[in-house]
């Protein structure tokens, strides 16, 4: 998925919570708020279904490829779950290698970094394991 395409939809789904007042203002100035992500990768057996499953409980699935082994996610996360972030995960083999993607404001609410926690132990979970994932986290600027 593109820049372009990510600041539309995470523009357009936090001027939801903006109220109908304040929709096209919110959106217009998340549009300019920096892009944070987290990235990590696990080893478990079963890898796709796992990563569905997870999905299902953490977000909303938005698109799948069972071909290439990839699929995105929209997680609600950050404080109050009010501030969304797109995951991203492909699969190789039995390791999944994620990437959440999500704005942040003045106040940090490390949103990217709790959506692919989130993601991450929904798979951990369905696997009995309850191992943190290690994670990366850098800012990216639109």
């Amino acid at each position: 998925m593109e820049n372009e395409k990510i600041n539309e939809l995470l523009s357009e789904i936090i001027s939801q919570y903006a109220g109908k007042l304040g929709a096209s203002a919110a959106k217009g100035v998340a549009k300019k708020l920096p892009f944070f992500s987290a990235e990590a990768s696990l080893s478990v057996p079963n890898a796709y279904n796992k990563c569905i499953a997870a999905a299902n409980i953490c977000g909303e699935l938005l698109d799948t490829d069972t071909e290439n082994q990839m699929l995105i996610v929209l997680i609600q996360s950050g404080f109050g779950n009010m501030n969304p972030a797109l995951l991203a995960a492909k699969i190789w083999e039995n390791t999944v290698y994620i990437k959440a993607i999500a704005k942040e404001g003045l106040i940090k609410q490390h949103t990217a970094e709790k959506a692919l926690h989130m993601f991450a132990s929904a798979i951990l979970e369905e696997n009995g394991t309850e191992i943190k994932p290690p994670c990366h986290v850098s800012k990216k600027v639109l």
